[in-house]
Order: structure tokens, then sequence, then C-alpha cells
């Protein structure tokens, strides 16, 4: 008796990964673009939810929920049109520990620099309080 083999589809078979390191590097991207949106929604009452920022953004409420559930890849169009809503260049939302409630630096920075920074701060209030 003669068994009959099936040859597996190539079409249908799963195709090994063959840049495991650029998989990982772009599922960091997307945790860091959403941790970055959804930080700065939080620190901004005017674009707090997925309507205001789409309506802002001009980004679909879609396209919003499955980048920030890190679904999807996001397109430079997309990342540009929510950075151009938080007042933001479309690289700043792709860095990591951005500070949502000082955008346009990271909370990376020296304690020395801190120190300026928060004098900085304290002075600029003592002026507009004039």
């Amino acid at each position: 008796m003669v068994q009959d083999t099936v040859m597996p589809n190539p079409a249908t078979a799963p195709k090994p990964n063959a840049y495991p390191e650029m998989e990982a590097k772009e599922s960091h991207a997307r945790r860091v673009l959403a941790s970055n949106v959804q930080g700065l929604m939080a620190q901004n009452g005017s674009l707090n939810s997925n309507v205001k920022l789409s309506n802002a953004s001009g980004v679909s409420i879609a396209t919003l929920s499955r980048v920030m559930s890190m679904h999807t890849a996001a397109t430079l169009d997309t990342i540009t049109r929510l950075a151009a809503a938080f007042g933001l260049e479309p690289h700043q939302l792709l860095m990591p520990n951005l500070d949502a409630a000082g955008p346009h630096a990271t909370q990376e920075i020296s304690a020395e620099d801190r120190v300026l920074l928060a004098k900085f701060k304290a002075l600029a209030g003592e002026l507009r309080d004039r």
C-alpha cells in the first residue's frame, strides 16, 4: 500500500521572520509613539480624547485607536499630523521618555540642568506675576 504525501503549500506556510532585530525596533517605536501620544493627550485638556485629537489632527479615530493600541505602524503623514496637533516636530513623538508636561525636552537631562530649569521657571513665574 502506497501512502499519499501532502506537500505544504508555500503560499500559505508561515514565513520565518528574516529580520527579528527590525521587528523588535518597530515594536519599540510603536510602544514609544503610543505612550507619547497618550501622555500628551492626558496633559492637554483640549486634546484629551480621540475625538478631539482626530478633529485637531485630521487623523481618523480608527487610525488613532490602531496607533495607540500598537496594532499598526503609523505612517509618516500620521505622525506629522499628530505632532502638529501638539505643536511638536514629528521626530519628537518617537523620542523615548518624552516629557508630556514639557514635550520640547526629554526627561533625560542632567541634575544640574534640572536645577537650572527649575530656577528659570521660578524666575519666569515671578516676572509673570509682576
